[in-house]
């Protein structure tokens, strides 16, 4: 329609894309003073480089509406699901064929991502690529579970699995590892089934994540690179080189050709990747970024760090448009997660002083915070992931904790209404949405891995 729109006044597209006074709608003014057709083409320019971001149909079920309660102090509003009723059928772990030869993992390779991180802020000696382990760890391996049976205790190995991501459709799985591998599952009917594995990195690998579509996944490690990995052919398409410490986390944007990585050098990099080509260095944190995520518009771009700061910032200008901290008790504790909420008016966020937190961040302030069984810790050691389930009546916020548990909220009444046990005893590093929450992809940083089938509405 702005196409048409266009040859009749090219300054009224630029103006609804770009804003009225963008120096796209100035630049336009101006040509359409020397003509009609320079005005015409920056016109059709400016449309096709800024495409509608979503059909109705996205809108519709992007925009899922979180409703805070506004009641007063003192009422309690009774919004909490039927315990009964959100149920998830316990699977077995993964199974990884039994011609994979497990490895030894190096002891000095534990990404931030899976190990415990200080509280005390002590500078850290930054590694070069060419560093080499000191020593390798006695008797610890790669939790594979080819030799596991029902009837055995799941597997347990410390410190191995850091992050799992989902294919865009759910048809593929992922899993990486500080054994330098990432593993490709394909999820069906039947089950979930080993696939792939994509090996590479020459360090352990602190985060995966599938582009928009579906062709390529990108992994960052503690090797300092990015690499970009194309998922069908399961081959090497991409090294992107530039941070100075360990690539600790990565989001793609919903055009697949940006990506945006954090590191322990404290930086937030922006990526074109038609040009493997580092467009924007933010200097956002004074701590290693532990978490990013985009708006759902993708215009906005949200930080957590171990300084204990939430950022967002504006894609396309850098700018930093508001800082977040919770600093109740005077001291900032590291935040290990951070999320929008599907209509993106919320953050989910989640700190190791034990709280998961729901903030309105245009108005500064926690509207919810939420907490483990009895008041206690969800996570205090390790960066744990979050996320929100919105396949049941009232949304939930879900998030594994440090004892194996995963504990599921209901937003409105912050009462836990599901717990999964996984039976690992070990921290729980992801928690991963399948189908808006049908299913949901569990990780625990032994190596075990479930896929958990909901079996209530």
């Amino acid at each position: 329609m702005l196409v048409f729109v266009a040859v009749i006044f090219p300054p009224l597209p630029v103006c609804i894309k770009r804003g009225l006074c963008s120096a796209d709608m100035l630049i336009n003014i101006a040509l359409c003073l020397l003509g009609y057709v320079p005005g015409l083409i920056h016109s059709w320019y400016i449309i096709l480089k800024n495409p509608d971001m979503l059909n109705y149909d996205d809108l519709e079920r992007q925009q899922i509406i979180i409703n805070i309660p506004s009641s007063p102090p003192g009422m309690v509003v009774s919004r909490q699901p039927d315990r009964t009723k959100i149920q998830f059928r316990h699977p077995e772990p993964f199974q990884t064929p039994h011609s994979h030869n497990p490895t030894l993992v190096e002891q000095n390779q534990l990404s931030p991502r899976s190990s415990p991180l200080p509280l005390n802020r002590e500078a850290n000696e930054r590694p070069s690529e060419t560093n080499q382990p000191s020593q390798l760890a006695q008797n610890v391996l790669y939790g594979s579970t080819a030799d596991y049976t029902p009837e055995e205790a799941p597997p347990s190995y410390d410190n191995v699995m850091n992050e799992t991501a989902k294919h865009p459709n759910g048809s593929i799985l992922a899993t990486a590892s500080i054994d330098r591998t990432i593993k490709l599952w394909k999820r069906s009917e039947t089950g979930v089934t080993y696939w792939k594995t994509l090996v590479g990195h020459t360090k352990g690998i602190s985060s995966i994540e599938f582009a928009p579509n579906s062709k390529f996944i990108a992994s960052a490690s503690d090797d300092l690179t990015i690499r970009i990995w194309d998922v069908k052919r399961g081959e090497l398409v991409q090294i992107l080189r530039g941070h100075t410490f360990h690539v600790t986390v990565l989001k793609f944007h919903y055009r697949g050709s940006i990506l945006v990585s954090g590191s322990a050098d404290e930086n937030i990099r922006v990526w074109d990747l038609r040009r493997a080509k580092c467009m924007k260095v933010l200097s956002a944190h004074s701590d290693p970024i532990s978490s990013l995520d985009f708006s759902f518009d993708g215009t906005v771009i949200v930080s957590g760090s171990y300084d204990g700061l939430i950022r967002l910032f504006d894609l396309e200008t850098g700018q930093c448009l508001k800082t977040l901290i919770y600093d109740k008790s005077g001291s900032s504790y590291p935040v290990s997660c951070v999320t929008f909420s599907p209509n993106s008016k919320y953050i989910l966020s989640s700190s190791l002083d034990g709280f998961v937190r729901l903030w309105d961040y245009m108005n500064n302030k926690v509207v919810k915070t939420f907490q483990n069984v009895d008041g206690g810790a969800v996570a205090e050691k390790y960066s744990l992931g979050t996320c929100f389930l919105t396949c049941f009546a009232s949304p939930l916020v879900c998030s594994g904790d440090e004892k194996g548990k995963v504990l599921m909220w209901d937003i409105q009444s912050k009462g836990i209404v599901c717990q999964l046990d996984t039976g690992s005893g070990s921290p729980v590093m992801e928690v991963e949405p399948v189908d808006n929450g049908e299913q949901l992809l569990t990780v625990c940083m032994n190596g075990q891995i479930r896929l958990w089938q909901c079996e209530g509405e």
